[in-house]
């Protein structure tokens, strides 16, 4: 299969996983054990989505790992992007089911990009994250030996 849609592609800190994690993960899922293995799945289905005010979800956020890093400006910036301020009520637009799907689900076709990444065309660019946790050094490595064409930059 050769993709020739697009003239360029830039991939900003994807989340990819290696093909044995993808494949074990590939047969928790058969199982129906994911949440015993993803925290995530649980804590998303169980996210507060209404808050009384701006302030009670900025300091909410403030507290969590995955913000650490974030400016205060950034931080409004990203839930404001993710908020609609109706009646008083701060709410969180997309729903945690959806969330926790995509945590549960999410990677469980990714075995079709290791399969055709050789065959890709266009120029590629992946830009990680410098503290990314979610495009590792694994798979940076396997995706140059798979195509030596694609450029990653740390």
């Amino acid at each position: 299969m050769v993709f020739t849609k697009f003239s360029k592609l830039i991939l900003l800190d994807p989340t990819l996983f290696i093909p044995i994690k993808i494949k074990i993960w590939n047969i928790i899922r058969k199982v129906n054990c994911q949440e015993y293995f993803s925290p995530l799945i649980k804590a998303a289905r169980n996210k507060r989505m209404i808050y009384n005010s701006f302030d009670q979800i900025f300091d909410n956020y403030r507290k969590k790992k995955v913000f650490k890093e974030f400016s205060s400006d950034m931080l409004k910036q990203y839930i404001h992007s993710i908020t609609d301020d109706k009646g008083g009520a701060i709410r969180i637009y997309y729903p945690n089911d959806w969330e926790a799907m995509i945590y549960q689900e999410g990677i469980s076709d990714d075995m079709f990009i290791w399969q055709n990444i050789k065959d890709l065309l266009p120029e590629c660019h992946i830009i990680r994250g410098q503290k990314s946790d979610v495009f590792l050094s694994q798979a940076a490595k396997l995706i140059r030996k798979k195509n030596k064409s694609i450029i990653i930059h740390n």
